[in-house]
């Protein structure tokens, strides 16, 4: 499976901008790359990250890591910062545009700035060393201004750094022609302490894929026979998908 290289970036002594109340961009990063681990690695590919924690690692040690693990993208997570306080939005930079990279690029930002409701600032160029100094295509994503009153809201929020990351992960799925696999999402029937351990998973993946529900009751009823009738109904909607 295909190996992607995530830079969180800044860290340790180098806590990269402080945001609106004093929030560092460092620790923005790290969490939003940490998520974008998990989604990453539940479609499959091989991870490797920069850093797990806030620890100090040379821009030029980071391109050599990426190039060392035989990276087939690299990504790089950050939160923009200005003077100007009114600054706002997303936009993802590339070192070429006209390259692999922009593609990766053009799928992020669209599907980042979907997700988190920003300003499109669209695909960029820079000379920054994890973009220009690694074999593989590489892109660093800008997700918001930590400077912007509104913007640093959403970067200091669990829940939008879960949106960025599921963004950028669909983004790279897009450019490598890999079906994103959403989070199945959790059992909530009233006698989901009834399911065998062992079935938890699969009935997961049958309801959020809409194949089989729970009763009017909101019970799964799991160790109820399947009538005919049933079984025919799932055969359909699997037919349908």
């Amino acid at each position: 499976m295909k190996k992607i290289y995530i830079d969180a970036g800044h860290g340790g002594a180098d806590s990269g901008a402080v945001g609106v109340g004093g929030v560092k961009e460092s620790e923005i990063n790290l969490a939003a790359a940490k998520l974008l681990k998990t989604e990453l690695l539940r479609q499959g590919f091989t991870v490797q990250m920069s850093r797990e924690n806030d620890c100090n690692k040379t821009l030029a040690e980071r391109s050599r890591e990426a190039n060392a693990f035989g990276a087939d993208v690299v990504v790089s997570v950050h939160a923009n910062a200005y003077s100007d306080a009114s600054a706002s939005g997303t936009e993802t930079y590339v070192y070429k545009k006209g390259y692999n990279a922009e593609k990766i690029a053009t799928q992020v930002q669209k599907n980042l700035v979907e997700a988190l409701g920003t300003k499109n600032r669209g695909v960029k160029e820079g000379n920054l060393a994890i973009l220009r100094d690694t074999d593989a295509p590489a892109v660093l994503c800008e997700l918001a201004f930590a400077t912007n009153k509104e913007d640093c809201a959403k970067l200091t929020n669990a829940a939008y750094r879960k949106k960025a990351a599921v963004a950028i992960c669909k983004g790279i799925c897009a450019y490598l022609g890999v079906n994103y696999q959403a989070e199945p999402k959790p059992i909530t029937f009233l006698d989901q302490e009834a399911i065998p351990a062992w079935a938890k998973e699969a009935v997961e993946k049958v309801t959020d894929k809409g194949l089989m529900a729970g009763d009017a009751e909101g019970t799964f009823r799991p160790n109820d026979p399947v009538t005919r009738a049933e079984l025919a109904v799932v055969l359909a909607r699997l037919e349908m998908l």
